[in-house]
C-alpha cells in the first residue's frame, strides 16, 4: 500500500467514524492556495476542519508530533480561504480545528477536538 492509498484509507475510516458520531461531511481533500484540509465537517452548528493522520505501527501519541507549526499554519490559511469562499453557507457557524489519528492496524481512533492552533 503506497502513501496515497494509506492516507485515503485512513480518511475513509475517519469519515465513517465522524458520520457515526453525527457529523455531516461537507468536503474531503479541500485544496486551497496554501494547502489541503483532509476533512471539513459540520458538528451541529460548528464547522470543523480536520487533519487526519494514518499510522500503522507508530503510537498515536507519537503521531501527534507529526503536526508541526508549518502544517498548522497551512491548515489555518486553507480554512480561511474555505470560509471566504463559502461565507454565505457557513456565516452563522462557529469553527473548530480537530486532529484525528487513525491506527488502521489496531482499528483505533484518537480524536483531539478543539485543538488550539498558533498562527
Amino acid at each position: 500500500m503506497n502513501k496515497y492509498e494509506k492516507g485515503r484509507r485512513g480518511e475513509d475510516i475517519a469519515c465513517k467514524y465522524l458520520e457515526a458520531e453525527g457529523y455531516l461531511i461537507l468536503e474531503r481533500n479541500y485544496r486551497g492556495k496554501t494547502g489541503e484540509i483532509d476533512i471539513i465537517a459540520k458538528d451541529k452548528n460548528v464547522v470543523v476542519f480536520i487533519e487526519v493522520k494514518s499510522w500503522k505501527t507508530i503510537s498515536i501519541i507519537e503521531a501527534g508530533f507529526s503536526v508541526n507549526i508549518m502544517k498548522k499554519r497551512r491548515i489555518i490559511n486553507s480554512a480561511r480561504q474555505y470560509m471566504f469562499e463559502n461565507k454565505e453557507k457557513i456565516s452563522d457557524s462557529d469553527i473548530r480545528f480537530d486532529f484525528l489519528f487513525v491506527d488502521a492496524v489496531k482499528d483505533k481512533i484518537a480524536h483531539s477536538k478543539n485543538i488550539i492552533i498558533e498562527s
